[in-house]
């Protein structure tokens, strides 16, 4: 294993999900599924906010940007070392 952090086996990403701010480590080459999947095993029940836990999934009414850009529908998009990463709700005012 190689060091931790631009090496050639690692990287490390920022993520913030909903209030909550972190970084995670990932092998190079990691697809966006992968870190959506580690996002949900290691928030439990919180996850159930942006995640359906049962079918490996966003719900509809969120979305994925990373480094400001929409990529909600791109699950299999590489992530980078430094990419910062947000899974928010999307609201809809109405009336």
């Amino acid at each position: 294993m190689g060091e931790v952090n631009g090496s050639r086996g690692r990287l490390r990403v920022w993520v913030r999900v909903g209030y909550e701010e972190m970084s995670m480590e990932m092998d190079r080459g990691s697809p966006l599924r992968d870190l959506l999947l580690g996002l949900m095993a290691s928030l439990g029940t919180e996850a159930s906010e942006f995640f359906d836990v049962k079918k490996g999934e966003l719900h509809p009414d969120c979305q994925v940007l990373i480094n400001g850009r929409v990529k909600t529908r791109e699950l299999r998009v590489e992530l980078k070392d430094g990419d910062h990463v947000e899974i928010e709700r999307i609201v809809i005012a109405g009336g």
